[in-house]
This record gives C-alpha cells, sequence and structure tokens, in this order.
C-alpha cells in the first residue's frame, strides 16, 4: 500500500518504456470508463431506471459467475440464494413488462378499431 507522493516518485523512476505502457493502459482504462459511462445512459434511458438497476444486479451475478469461471472461485450456498432471488426478479420484471406492453398495444388496437368504425359509420351518412 503507497500512500502520498510515493506513487508519482516510482512512476518517475520507470524507464521509457515501461512508462509509456502505463500511459497506455492508464488511457484504455479511462477510454473503458467513458464508453461504460455512455452506454449506462442509453441503456437507462431505453430500459427506464429500474430495468437498468435490474440489469446491474444481473451483471453483478454475471461477474461472480465470471470469477467463478476463469479463477475457480468458491460460491456460498447464501450466494447461490441471492443469485437465484435477483434472476427471479429479473424474470418477473422483465415478464410483468412484457404483459404490460401487451395490454397497452391491445387497448389501443381495440381504441383504434372503434375510432375506425365511427369513421365509417359518418362517411355513410
Amino acid at each position: 500500500v503507497f500512500d502520498g507522493a510515493e506513487p508519482i516518485r516510482q512512476m518517475a523512476a520507470l524507464d521509457s518504456e515501461t512508462f509509456r505502457g502505463l500511459c497506455l493502459a492508464i488511457g484504455a482504462s479511462c477510454l473503458n470508463a467513458v464508453v461504460l459511462n455512455l452506454s449506462q445512459l442509453f441503456v437507462t434511458k431505453s430500459l427506464g431506471a429500474v430495468g437498468a438497476q435490474l440489469v446491474g444486479q444481473a451483471k453483478a451475478v454475471l461477474t461472480v459467475l465470471g470469477g467463478v469461471a476463469l479463477f475457480g472461485d468458491s460460491v456460498t450456498t447464501m450466494e447461490i440464494v441471492g443469485f437465484a432471488q435477483v434472476l427471479g426478479g429479473v424474470y418477473a420484471y422483465s415478464t410483468m413488462e412484457t404483459n404490460m406492453r401487451l395490454a397497452r398495444e391491445a387497448k389501443a388496437q381495440a381504441a383504434m378499431s372503434v375510432l375506425g368504425g365511427k369513421a365509417v359509420q359518418a362517411e355513410k351518412v
């Protein structure tokens, strides 16, 4: 663990090749952060705040599972129960949102049919 100006001293002591690689890695990390933040804006716009939160929770599950697959980390029973609850909540919300969207579309279609029928009757008169 480094405190104070020690990291800057260590960076100054690096040879030019290593320093260039460090700057490239920091720049790539910054670019990655910008892309991630912009994508989060589009996700929030598309899915809404609740949907974006659910995506974030599902992402956390995938991150832990990635750690298990890549690094052989262990997962406790409590974590598995938590993952199941998160994924069940995402599924329930997705199903509810889909049903609500279909109901809105059916209601709009029925309203258009009623309006279309009145327009046809008005033309006959």
